[in-house]
């Protein structure tokens, strides 16, 4: 894959019925580093702090259909991310100021991101143990750790409807 060594980190989604947070623990010291927190559910958004309770990031969905993400830092817009999907693909690409990051999904719940010269910028994988979902982030130097994190958490959360959305249409069928 890559010749560096990639930073390495967990992510535990706690979901109740009335809040969804994410916890982010840092691989090589096994300290939480950030936690992340969703308001909303047809247009999320996601604030991300961390250990302090300060504000790193933000991420806002920008209207109930797209798939749209503008990502906030102070209050002025940073990144975006932006997922489509079809019945048979899906494209993902977080656009920085200065850098564009192509996302492709591979088998199962797994992305992987290249930059434009298709160095990989990091890869996430989400696991289900159990009835617990833990998701791994490994993210390389070109790209921004936080960055990263945030799309990570992002797409567990896109992931994580559809399979209720396929679930609930073949309770529906039966």
């Amino acid at each position: 894959m890559e010749d560096a060594n990639p930073f390495g980190f967990t992510i535990y989604p706690h979901i109740s019925i009335f809040r969804t947070w994410y916890e982010v623990v840092d691989l090589s010291t096994n300290e939480a580093i950030f936690e992340i927190y969703k308001e909303g559910a047809f247009k999320p958004t996601f604030i991300m702090q961390d250990t302090t309770g300060k504000e790193v990031f933000t991420a806002k969905k920008i209207s109930g259909w797209s798939g749209i993400y503008r990502i906030f830092k102070n209050s002025v817009r940073y990144a975006t991310l932006d997922y489509s999907s079809s019945c048979c693909s899906s494209q993902t690409e977080i656009q920085t100021e200065m850098k564009r990051y192509l996302g492709s999904r591979l088998k199962g719940s797994s992305f992987e991101f290249v930059d434009n010269y298709g160095r990989l910028a990091f890869f996430f994988q989400r696991f289900v143990k159990f009835l617990r979902t833990e998701c791994l982030v490994e993210v390389y130097d070109n790209i921004e750790p936080e960055i990263a994190i945030l799309a990570s958490v992002i797409l567990d959360t896109i992931i994580r409807g559809a399979q209720s959305a396929a679930v609930a249409s073949t309770a529906a069928v039966m």
